[in-house]
């Protein structure tokens, strides 16, 4: 998988918990489910991100300076 994906989860997680946050403003039904999955979501993509990241070849020599 690359990083494409990871990202593109990140953002549909962000773009969830928007529309959940708007909803519970409204005071519409379901706006929580819709702010868990968002975080999930979210904690999801950002943690395949940093172990992207983390096993990146050249992330070696980046940090060998």
């Amino acid at each position: 998988m690359t990083l494409r994906y990871a990202l593109v989860v990140y953002l549909v997680g962000i773009l969830v918990d928007l529309f959940g946050a708007l909803m519970k403003i409204l005071h519409l039904p379901f706006a929580d489910q819709l702010l868990v999955i968002g975080a999930v979501l979210q904690t999801v993509g950002l943690c395949w991100i940093i172990g992207k990241l983390l096993t990146h070849p050249k992330l070696k020599d980046f940090l060998d300076w």
